[in-house]
């Protein structure tokens, strides 16, 4: 039971990174833009 709750931690943090990520490169793009 405690390996099943930690692999469902694993996978909710990594999709929470993966969001962080695509947020972190729309933020990258949209300041380009903005900048140049």
């Amino acid at each position: 039971m405690l390996l099943g709750r930690t692999a469902n931690g694993l996978y909710w943090m990594n999709r929470y990174i993966e969001r962080a990520e695509n947020m972190a490169r729309l933020v990258d793009a949209g300041l380009r833009m903005a900048l140049t």
